[in-house]
């Protein structure tokens, strides 16, 4: 299995930040924090995951997936936090 990893780089208030991990919950196989990183599992395959770690240059997205369940997970993310911001991410 490969990992998938997708970047995104931005700079936002606090509070938007607080928004975006708001989303975290409303995505699918949200399984909570596991030592504070948020994880999502496969929709196919619990074996399989998602985690996001924030870093200076914005959120770094990791799958342990096949890369079309990973895409539409992160298509999925970015729509919803274009929605939050005020400019499109991708």
């Amino acid at each position: 299995m490969k990992i998938y990893k997708f970047t995104i780089q931005f700079d936002t208030a606090n509070n938007t930040w607080k928004d975006i991990r708001g989303i975290y919950e409303k995505m699918p196989g949200w399984r909570g924090y596991i030592d504070n990183t948020p994880v999502w599992e496969s929709f196919d395959d619990p074996t399989k995951s998602i985690s996001i770690s924030v870093l200076s240059t914005g959120l770094v997205i990791e799958g342990n997936m096949g890369g079309y369940e990973f895409n539409i997970w992160v298509n999925e993310f970015c729509k919803k936090v274009t929605r939050i911001v005020d400019f499109s991410v991708k």
